[in-house]
């Protein structure tokens, strides 16, 4: 038991060392995919940053496996701003990304642009191309590096201006909703320099009283006004919201229609506007951060304007405040529209054409029956007519199965003609060496009684061997389907090699072996048969001073072997007729042999999905060479 489990430890420590070098070869092959870093300026919890975070990474994801590799932070610097967060966390990614350099540094936003662009020399050793997302007033930063790609993604105020202005030409007054935080203040801030080119319009900041009332006063809002809502989490009394729930209970009071600047709020009441788009967006970085990674030029800088952005609206609101789709600029999309008469109706239109469709095809079918009594009278006529096709094809087929029925009696008649040959040799064999034998026990010789032993020793050797071939050969008849077995092909190819001895005491066989022993075959019995035939052969036809050649490589994918004697060889013209039954060469004529070696080891090589190929050599001989897969599941062993 002891023994077996080191020779189990064996092969598995092999098994691990063959597993280790396959996958260190290949990942050696694979290329280093480019690494991206994502710096998020929130933290966790910012539905739009939480948003175009996730559609990202998705987009990211979508890509071939392997080709970049993503890495990201929510650095929370819009929430923490002093310069000692801001240096604690340059020397967190020092640390955390010093041995995994990126290719490419994407940043959120103008809060992680502003630390990247103060910390990027501590924190990173190697030069990178930074593609970041931000207002106008960031492009500043661009020359500070020396690949820059800005994406602009702030608010659109004055082409929204302009949107309500066509929608709505008598608009004199805009109603804001902002966050009661710093971000909230630099929205509204922007807003108010917008409008400066807008003298004729008001801005009024509905946030500067609690949401509560102001909502109560959105509802008498006059008929020249509009609504801007950006995400409102904070009022001024400290109550926290979810702005898309707070937007819908915003527009459920409204007397006048909402803007907005994000396409996540289509569906929660704003009609629309030019949004920035949390998909648009991701697919923009997206391809940005592939066209970056794939351009040469490593010193140039561009800004993107209205990145990620486009003209979206929810045709509900358009239709709830009288907003023609035809008013809309070109190229904007337009949601959750109202279902078609088709749309509504086609499961009706469906049923309806089926029932007319289904009449038509009663009608057809009455045709068609009529038609077919008129064609059965030609049909019976074809049929007499077929009847004699038929009678003749069976006569052939009689002529057949009769042909095979003579061939199989010429078979068992070259059976039986073998057989007698076949048992009568090792027989006679056997009974003059008995009597030799008993003399030589009276007159107490042992080397004579020696000698007779191994001639009663070779022919019973003899018998057996043909009998295996029979029982063989019967076996593939049945097609017994083989089953896997893990096998070592070197005790295999020795128990073949010392079968054989007896019959060829006196012949020099010279076994090699590259690769491992152990493996896994269909049949070992079968494959043991197909090997002792194959070298009979080379045995047999060989000189006895001749030396044999038995050639094994064992891959992880296959067997292989060669036989290699100095025997006559075969007439290239007879290779092919070799494998068939009861067939031998012209130049075997002198040697007995039964004519069903190579065809049992076609037969199992059939069964094994292997195949073999036979050569003369030059200077006399031939070399038979077999090869056949390695079977991956193994149900038993061999002994």
């Amino acid at each position: 038991m002891r023994l077996k489990n080191k020779v189990l430890s064996y092969h598995i420590s092999h098994l691990v060392v063959i597993f280790m070098l396959i996958t260190s070869s290949l990942s050696s092959a694979m290329p280093e995919p480019s690494r991206v870093l994502i710096l998020n300026s929130h933290s966790v919890g910012m539905p739009w940053s939480d948003a175009v975070m996730q559609e990202l990474l998705n987009a990211f994801a979508s890509q071939q496996l392997g080709v970049v590799q993503v890495d990201y932070e929510y650095t929370g610097l819009s929430s923490y701003s002093d310069a000692l967060y801001a240096q604690h966390l340059a020397e967190l990614y020092k640390k955390k990304y010093q041995t995994k350099q990126p290719d490419v540094v994407i940043t959120l936003q103008g809060h992680a642009t502003r630390f990247l662009v103060s910390y990027a020399p501590q924190i990173f050793s190697k030069s990178f191309i930074h593609i970041y997302t931000g207002d106008e007033g960031d492009t500043s930063l661009v020359n500070t590096q020396s690949k820059v790609i800005a994406l602009i993604t702030s608010m659109q105020i004055k082409r929204n201006i302009e949107l309500v202005l066509k929608l709505k030409p008598a608009t004199s007054k805009i109603y804001a909703f902002v966050d009661n935080s710093p971000v909230g203040n630099d929205k509204l801030e922007h807003i108010k320099q917008e409008l400066k080119t807008y003298p004729a319009i008001t801005l009024v900041n509905l946030s500067d009283i609690p949401i509560q009332e102001a909502i109560s006063k959105v509802a008498t809002l006059p008929t020249d006004s509009v609504i801007f809502y950006t995400p409102t989490l904070l009022d001024v009394t400290g109550q926290r919201f979810i702005p898309r729930n707070i937007l819908n209970i915003i527009s459920q009071q409204a007397s006048v229609p909402i803007f907005t600047f994000w396409s996540s709020f289509l569906g929660a009441g704003a009609v629309g506007g030019y949004l920035a788009d949390t998909k648009h967006l991701a697919s923009d970085l997206l391809n940005l951060t592939f066209e970056a990674l794939a351009s040469s030029d490593s010193t140039k800088s561009i800004i993107y304007r209205e990145g990620g952005s486009g003209y979206y609206f929810d045709h509900r609101q358009l239709h709830k405040w009288g907003i023609s789709d035809k008013n809309l600029p070109q190229n904007s999309v337009v949601k959750f529209a109202e279902l078609t008469f088709w749309q509504l109706y086609k499961q009706y239109l469906f049923l309806l054409i089926l029932g007319v469709s289904s009449l038509l095809l009663t009608l057809l079918l009455f045709g068609y029956r009529n038609k077919q009594l008129r064609l059965a009278k030609i049909e019976l006529q074809k049929l007499n007519e077929s009847l004699e096709h038929k009678v003749l094809h069976r006569t052939i087929r009689l002529q057949e199965s009769q042909l095979k029925t003579e061939q199989a009696l010429e078979e068992n008649r070259q059976l039986l003609t073998m057989l007698s040959h076949e048992l009568r040799s090792p027989m006679s064999v056997i009974n003059s060496s008995v009597a030799v034998l008993e003399k030589a026990l009276e007159i107490k010789n042992p080397q004579l009684a020696l000698d007779m032993t191994l001639k009663i020793r070779q022919a019973v050797t003899r018998f057996r061997n043909f009998m295996d071939s029979l029982a063989a050969a019967d076996r593939l008849q049945t097609k017994i389907r083989p089953e896997a077995h893990s096998c070592d092909i070197l005790v295999l190819a020795n128990n073949v090699i010392y079968n054989l001895s007896s019959q060829y005491p006196n012949r020099v066989i010279n076994l090699t072996l590259l690769g491992e022993s152990q493996t896994t075959v269909n049949d070992p019995l079968l494959l043991e048969i197909l090997m002792q035939n194959l070298l009979d052969n080379a045995l047999k036809y060989s000189p006895n001073s001749a030396c044999v050649e038995f050639n094994l490589v064992v891959t992880l994918q296959d067997i292989s072997f060669n036989i290699a004697d100095r025997g006559p060889g075969f007439l290239p013209a007879e290779i092919d007729q070799m494998f068939k039954k009861y067939t031998r060469g012209s130049a075997a004529t002198k040697v007995s042999g039964t004519g069903i070696g190579l065809y049992l080891v076609k037969k199992i090589l059939d069964l094994f999905s292997g195949n073999i190929t036979i050569e003369n050599r030059t200077g006399g001989g031939a070399c038979v060479s077999v090869r056949l897969p390695v079977i991956i599941e193994t149900s038993s062993k061999c002994h």
